[in-house]
């Protein structure tokens, strides 16, 4: 190894990344050694801090004797501009090995995963180094027992948030499903009846809009550790952006090199949701696998063998998992985008509705009540779906918001959406065929959903619904006209709601002639 040390001034760069980053200038990175993504060792000799960051390199931001420190590199290092900073080359991370076995097809051990789950959450991978380790994955795939050691050390990256109770329960849809906004109703439901549900959800990355991001529409969603506890003390559950705690951070970094490509190994989706689950304390969990063409699973093989991975790995971590196999083939519930989804969770919880999303979350919260032995098997749903009829659920989500600090007595008629509107009409008799999943969220979001939180879309039909002519299909909503425009020009090429004819063609025995059969 290159052990030549080579002193450089430090420039403090007015930026930021969530990964230690220097700048060094092309001459001094080929004096040293260091190309873009190799490593450096820093140390300051007048605190003697030392830290490995990741190298890019520049022409003009940086001189041949200087280092730029993106802001959170400078701060460990608790150094200033003009400082004289020491710089080596250094090794590869341990894992770099680990990962070119992956790659390669084969089986790592407990230590091997441990050791690339430490180097993710410490940023000693670079973000092209983690989207190989994810690319073996999707290639190779994991065995149970490697699930397993990614749960453990992803877990083990974190904090936890160890409430102590010995019955907590929790939920996970794996998404792709417009509209799926079971969570705060499930979590109203079972929270309602004495049990603790601490959930954690996400926002949106292609959807119309993640359960974070509908929940804000009514308050805060972001809260740390002990706030969480706080919350759950006072009410029994909480409904949280997961991105605001650090519960299992090494998935957070494994999610974000997925996204580009939408590579979603079915090992990795596995070791995700239950690390989650686990870092919260989950004792039991009923999983949500949405299935049909437009969504993450397309056949029941493959949502068998997903559903076996979530039962078998979570049974060897401690959490005793239920899977449900769901209808994927249309939206559920019939609005996608934050300020419609959470007036419609209101709706549902008021009493004013009670449709498929209504019904999807009975089903589950019910799932959780047999499983945690509230009830027999079978007896759920109607006990769930007794707290929506009686308010009970409604009461305890207003407990939640107001926990949270949002206002309790918010109604769903209080939740403005957007001005502009553009009504999507039949241009034909017909029966609706297929509701496509993608194409609703993308209009969502060219209408500028989530980041606006009144843009998406309302459905005014679902599969089998029989329309007519200039009927009203779904109903686009922008806060300006521009997204609207875009939206209203996207949705026109690309119709979601696809319309078979009700009557393929009409025989009425006049244009052909009938030869009676002889008895």
């Amino acid at each position: 190894m290159n052990t030549y040390e080579l002193p450089l001034l430090a420039k403090v760069l007015d930026m930021d990344a969530d990964k230690p980053i220097i700048l060094l200038n092309e001459i001094t990175s080929k004096k040293l050694d260091a190309p873009t993504l190799s490593r450096v060792r820093i140390k300051n000799p007048s605190n003697q801090k030392v830290m490995t960051a990741i190298v890019n390199t520049t022409e003009t931001i940086v001189k041949p004797k200087q280092i730029g420190l993106f802001g959170s590199v400078g701060k460990r290092l608790n150094s200033k501009t003009g400082d004289k900073l020491f710089i080596t080359v250094a090794e590869q991370p341990k894992s770099i090995d680990a990962i070119k076995r992956k790659l390669v097809g084969e089986t790592l051990s407990d230590e091997e995963i441990g050791q690339i789950i430490y180097d993710i959450s410490t940023n000693n991978l670079s973000e092209v180094e983690i989207t190989y380790f994810v690319a073996g994955v999707y290639n190779h795939g994991f065995t149970d027992d490697e699930i397993v050691s990614m749960v453990k050390h992803m877990v083990e990256s974190g904090e936890s948030l160890g409430l102590g109770h010995r019955k907590i329960l929790d939920k996970h849809s794996i998404g792709g499903v417009a509209g799926n906004r079971t969570s705060p109703l499930v979590v109203s439901i079972v929270t309602s009846l004495g049990y603790i549900m601490p959930k954690t959800s996400s926002r949106a990355i292609t959807s119309a809009a993640g359960t974070a991001d509908t929940l804000e529409v009514l308050m805060p969603v972001e809260h740390n550790i002990a706030e969480i506890k706080r919350i759950v003390d006072e009410t029994g559950g909480a409904l949280i952006w997961g991105g605001s705690v650090n519960l299992a951070p090494a998935d957070d970094k494994i999610i974000k090199v997925e996204h580009p490509l939408s590579l979603d190994p079915q090992g990795q989706l596995v070791s995700s949701v239950l690390a989650k689950k686990l870092a919260v304390g989950a004792t039991y969990a009923v999983i949500d696998i949405p299935m049909g063409p437009h969504v993450k699973v397309k056949n029941m093989d493959e949502a068998k063998e997903l559903a076996r991975k979530f039962v078998e790995v979570g049974a060897k971590v401690g959490i005793i998992v239920n899977v449900l196999i769901t209808d994927g083939d249309q939206p559920v519930g019939r609005v996608a985008g934050p300020a419609l989804e959470s007036k419609y969770v209101l709706e549902i919880l008021e009493g004013k509705r009670f449709e498929d999303l209504a019904d999807k979350s009975c089903l589950l919260a019910g799932k959780l009540l047999e499983m945690a032995g509230h009830c027999s098997k079978g007896e759920g749903y109607e006990i769930a779906k007794k707290t929506i009829e009686n308010k009970k659920a409604l009461t305890q989500f207003r407990r939640i918001i107001k926990a949270q600090g949002g206002n309790p007595d918010i109604k769903s008629e209080d939740i403005p959406v957007g001005k502009q509107r553009y009504e999507f009409r039949s241009e034909k008799n017909g029966t609706v065929a297929i509701i496509n999943n993608r194409t609703v969220n993308k209009i969502a979001r060219i209408a500028g959903s989530p980041i606006t939180k009144g843009a998406g879309i309302q459905l005014y039909v679902m599969n089998g619904s029989r329309v007519k002519k200039g009927q009203i299909l779904f109903e686009i909503f922008a806060e300006n006209e521009a997204k609207l425009f875009d939206a209203q020009n996207f949705a026109k090429a690309n119709n979601p709601v696809e319309i078979e004819k009700m009557i393929i063609e009409e025989y009425t025995g006049r244009d052909f002639e009938i030869t009676p059969m002889k008895v």
